[in-house]
């Protein structure tokens, strides 16, 4: 089942403009979660990931 999010994110999408931006961006967005993962990974808590 889609979260709103999900369900909105998806009918963004089909804008081609739209499409070309968020996929731009995605290389930052796995670096970002690959840094939030590692941290946490090591007993970082959420508050102390979102600090920096």
């Amino acid at each position: 089942m889609k979260d709103d999010f999900e369900k909105y994110l998806e009918e963004q999408l089909k804008d081609k403009e739209f499409r070309k931006e968020w996929e731009a961006l995605e290389p930052e967005y796995t670096i970002m979660k690959a840094m939030f993962d590692a941290r946490t990974s090591i007993g970082f808590s959420y508050g102390e990931n979102i600090k920096d």
